[in-house]
């Protein structure tokens, strides 16, 4: 149960239909933040879903522990039955297929509520700025996962723009850029 060593009703994590595969792919989510709210380290009756595909096929899943929670993100692995559908790398030859992006869904274990999120940031294993596409081995940080009611604040959303506004989650093309800068 989430809520282990609680006196109230035992509240479970939905996401439990996924298979383990020996591919995988790692999502480091640093802040939660639900109908506006950012939640802190105690918030644990809360889990990440991760899918992929079309038909979103439930490929992971963590409950929320705070900063730095990790969702390993399955893939099909060739062998065990029941990935066949999982997160796909993409390919280049002979026909370009792109890289899948997981989805990510919030349960929140209180209210019985999925919602669906969103995110604006990824960088990979180096810092760079990333498309969040699931590779074997990967690697994926995402500095703030949005579910629920999100409020739209509208802004320039370049982080190299001299006008960057981190709260901005609406790219207004607004931003400037510094005409010195190589």
């Amino acid at each position: 149960a989430l809520n282990f060593g609680s006196n109230a009703e035992c509240l479970y994590n939905p996401f439990n239909e996924w298979i383990q595969s020996t591919t995988q792919s790692f999502y480091v989510i640093n802040e939660l933040i639900v109908d506006g709210d950012v939640l802190n380290d105690d918030d644990s009756l809360y889990v990440i879903g991760a899918f992929c595909g079309e038909n979103e096929v439930q490929v992971g899943s963590a409950q929320w522990d705070g900063a730095g929670t990790t969702i390993v993100v399955m893939g099909p692995d060739g062998v065990t039955e029941g990935t066949e559908n999982y997160c796909f790398e993409g390919l280049e030859s002979p026909v370009f297929i792109p890289a899948d992006v997981p989805i990510f869904k919030v349960f929140n274990a209180v209210t019985g509520e999925m919602l669906d999120s969103q995110f604006n940031d990824c960088y990979d294993s180096e810092g760079e700025e990333s498309d969040c596409t699931w590779a074997n081995f990967g690697y994926n940080e995402i500095d703030a996962l949005f579910a629920g009611e999100i409020e739209e604040i509208v802004g320039c959303i370049d982080d190299e723009a001299i006008n960057f506004n981190p709260e901005a989650n609406t790219d207004d093309d607004s931003c400037m850029y510094d005409p010195f800068e190589w």
